[in-house]
């Protein structure tokens, strides 16, 4: 089996990454082609062949840069590859990671980042027949793992597979995809499992706000702070749960596909084996945990604010009683 390993990182940019070009993603499949849903990428850095690297050895490798709406990068590193064994793809894909890595720390933080590997396959007469003669390698590759699969974990991997004719292929992993299209046509379903990526990328970042966002309210307290502490502690819980539910939004407005379209079946296999759902759902607990705090803090603020009021009549009292007896003397 050959054909070529498309790497890709994702990261979110430390700065606005704006291309010149723009790429509008536009199936190639039957779809209904809602034009004004198309997502599309920038090209931050055409495609280029990569520079000479010790670490790479000889590796011929092509690199190239994108970004989705100037917040997401996407450095993408190409090469051929020739499974005579099922280790070397594995390989490659290694020494491509060190080349996409490089580049990627020059637009942000590497803390938090997806990273997602195509197999593209094309010199192929029938794509079931390859399948069934690799299946253990392919099951490898899809799992970026060289150990020997036993044949239930095998089988239980190549089964999440995507058929649009006789012609075409598709076995999407976790880690990774092998693509085999005898018509080398894989721009559509790349394009999808991308931004499937994307959205990984955006709920783990999200989430991890959130997460931190909780931990400190529930360090702070807020049983003995004051009326003033308790107003900031609102003012930012109102700030956080604004970017959070404008972040989820953003996410669920990134891909909008619906129906029984081949475009449709292959983004829910993605989101599927990528856990979008399951993310989805923990940063959405975290919103409520926020609110649920909004709304403590709240009762605890009219509490003070009746406290102080209180008191504040009770000082005036005994002022206005002080008056009177000092006016009497």
């Amino acid at each position: 089996m050959k054909g070529n390993i498309l790497h890709v990182i994702f990261l979110r940019a430390a700065r606005e990454a704006l291309g010149q070009e723009k790429m509008v993603y536009r199936s190639t499949k039957s779809s209904p082609g809602y034009e004004e849903y198309s997502p599309s990428f920038s090209i931050v850095e055409p495609e280029r062949m990569v520079a000479p690297d010790p670490a790479i050895g000889d590796l011929q490798a092509t690199i190239a840069v994108k970004s989705f709406r100037g917040e997401t990068v996407m450095v993408e590193t190409t090469a051929f590859f020739d499974s005579e064994t099922s280790s070397m793809p594995l390989e490659t894909k290694n020494r491509l990671h060190h080349v996409a890595m490089t580049t990627a720390r020059e637009y942000g933080p590497i803390e938090q980042i997806e990273e997602y590997t195509f197999f593209l396959v094309s010199s192929v007469e029938d794509p079931e027949k390859l399948l069934q003669e690799n299946k253990l390698m392919i099951a490898q590759l899809v799992k970026d793992e060289t150990a020997i699969l036993a044949e239930a974990e095998t089988e239980d991997t190549i089964s999440n597979i995507l058929r649009y004719d006789v012609d075409d292929l598709a076995v999407v992993g976790w880690d990774g995809a092998v693509l085999i299209d005898k018509g080398g046509q894989f721009d559509d379903i790349v394009a999808l499992i991308q931004l499937a990526n994307i959205q990984l990328l955006s709920f783990r970042i999200l989430d991890a706000r959130l997460t931190a966002e909780v931990e400190k309210f529930r360090q702070e307290g807020m049983w003995t702070a004051n009326v003033f502490h308790l107003s900031r502690t609102l003012r930012s819980i109102i700030g956080v749960r604004t970017t959070g539910l404008f972040g989820l939004e953003s996410i669920d407005n990134s891909i909008r596909l619906y129906g029984d379209w081949y475009d449709a079946k292959a983004y829910a296999l993605a989101e599927r084996k990528l856990y979008l759902e399951k993310w989805r759902r923990a940063v959405e607990y975290k919103l409520g945990v926020l609110e649920k705090i909004f709304e403590m803090a709240s009762q605890r603020q009219g509490e003070l604010y009746n406290i102080t009021l209180e008191i504040t009549i009770v000082v005036l009292i005994l002022v206005e009683i002080v008056l009177i007896l000092f006016g009497k003397m």
